[in-house]
């Protein structure tokens, strides 16, 4: 920038400088010339016609000053001249037959010459040439072209030096700000400028650079929020595959003790026999539900990496809501303490406009939230419209305090802390998240009794 700004200004200097001399230059070249006119007025008084004819030049007292670089020359005769001029006689011969005109004669020491005629009565009896010498203006113009070059130099570089430190100035503020924000990247991404007094410039650049920051803060959120959420997706199969797998270990440990008794009767091996096949049974059990749980892991892992290329602007997938939403219902019953319904029998809903898994997993855990806050029953239901598919799950429970409905789908927002549960109040956070994702929406619907969440998903 003082590079830009001082090339600019050298620019303009010079052509500065070369206008001022130029200038001046024509300004002395007149002044000689008008020099030369007033000698030349003056010497023509000096003039006389006698009654014969003959032309004379009178002598006043102070004609020292009109002999000095005067000719004074009639009918080819020279009447006047300056002593000690002889080589400039071609010369003033040159100029004495052009009357009006101005010759430079060069040279150590350049002269001009100007001529004049002397018209008395209309006619032209004399014609007066006159000299300069054009050192002391050229010495003028040398010495003034070499200031202004001084000059020139010395404002430039004064210039750069101002521009510069300017500049210096104006943006050290700008490297503080940024070097703070990359501070606050590091130790406190929540920390902001603000809109303090600053100028125009400086406050623009605050704001993008709390923009930035705050890119950067829900970049963060968005991070940890998705830690959050596939730790509590998988911390349940991993528990179901932990269990299952130390009683498979008891199982087995169970069987060896048993094979290990003495002494061995019809009626204790009867019984190991038993034992065997109870452990046996047992450890299959218990490998199922690790496979089973294993599964759901990989199912959560896919639909984990849908959602991400659905985000990243990768084409969604379709699906049969009606079969995702009975398959889920059929298998959260199993066990469950209350009634599973899918009401009323589902029509023919057209596809749903995201994968199957992602459908999945984002029912799951409002499912899961109806299953545990549900008095006898759990309402699922399934319909469209032309531009929508909605699943519907409504539970018979206390419903969801007035305090937290605006918050319900907020990570770690629980309707009651002191309840039992362990949930970490991510599920919702996840449903809505993942149905965002898919281009559709999740709300809790008024309906008076119970608690009803509304899938809007978008139509494949």
């Amino acid at each position: 920038m003082s590079l830009a700004a001082t090339l600019a200004l050298a620019v303009w200097v010079l052509l500065a400088t070369v206008t001022l001399n130029v200038v001046l230059d024509q300004r002395g070249q007149a002044q000689a010339n008008a020099e030369l006119v007033d000698r030349a007025d003056s010497a023509m008084a000096t003039v006389e016609v006698g009654a014969a004819g003959r032309v004379t030049v009178s002598d006043p007292s102070d004609d020292a000053l009109l002999d000095a670089g005067t000719w004074i020359i009639a009918g080819g005769r020279i009447l006047e001249q300056p002593p000690g001029n002889a080589s400039l006689e071609p010369s003033v011969q040159a100029v004495a037959a052009t009357p009006g005109r101005f010759l430079d004669v060069p040279g150590d020491k350049p002269l001009r010459l100007h001529s004049e005629a002397v018209r008395i009565d209309g006619r032209q009896v004399a014609t007066v040439v006159t000299s300069l010498s054009l050192v002391p203006y050229q010495q003028s113009a040398h010495a003034v072209l070499v200031g202004s070059a001084v000059l020139a130099v010395v404002m430039v570089g004064a210039a750069y030096l101002v521009a510069r430190a300017s500049v210096t100035s104006a943006l050290r503020p700008v490297q503080e700000m940024t070097s703070q924000a990359q501070e606050w990247v590091d130790v406190d991404v929540d920390r902001r400028f603000g809109p303090g007094p600053r100028p125009r410039e400086l406050a623009l650049l605050a704001a993008t650079l709390d923009g930035w920051l705050a890119r950067m803060s829900a970049m963060l959120r968005y991070e940890k929020q998705l830690v959050a959420e596939i730790s509590h997706e998988l911390r349940t199969p991993l528990s179901r595959i932990l269990v299952e797998a130390d009683l498979a270990e008891e199982a087995t440990l169970s069987s060896a003790a048993g094979t290990g008794e003495s002494p061995a009767t019809p009626q204790s091996l009867e019984a190991a026999q038993s034992r065997e096949a109870a452990s046996a049974l047992e450890a299959a059990q218990a490998l199922a539900a690790i496979a089973d749980s294993a599964r759901e892991m990989e199912a959560i892992l896919g639909t984990l990496l849908a959602t991400a290329r659905t985000e990243a602007g990768g084409l969604a997938g379709r699906c049969d809501a009606g079969q995702v939403v009975q398959g889920l219902a059929r298998r959260a019953g199993e066990g469950a303490r209350v009634r599973v319904v899918v009401q009323p029998p589902l029509p023919s809903v057209p596809a749903a406009g995201l994968d199957a898994l992602v459908l999945e997993r984002a029912v799951a855990p409002v499912l899961e939230n109806a299953l545990r806050h549900a008095a006898t029953e759990v309402r699922i239901r399934v319909t469209n419209d032309d531009r929508e598919v909605f699943v519907d799950v409504a539970d018979d429970g206390p419903g969801v305090p007035d305090a937290v409905r605006d918050h319900v789908f907020e990570p770690g927002r629980r309707a009651a802390v002191g309840d039992d549960h362990g949930g970490a109040g991510l599920g919702l956070a996840l449903a809505r998240r993942l149905t965002t994702a898919a281009g559709g929406t999740i709300s809790l619907l008024d309906t008076g009794q119970g608690a009803t969440f509304r899938l809007a998903l978008p139509r494949g």
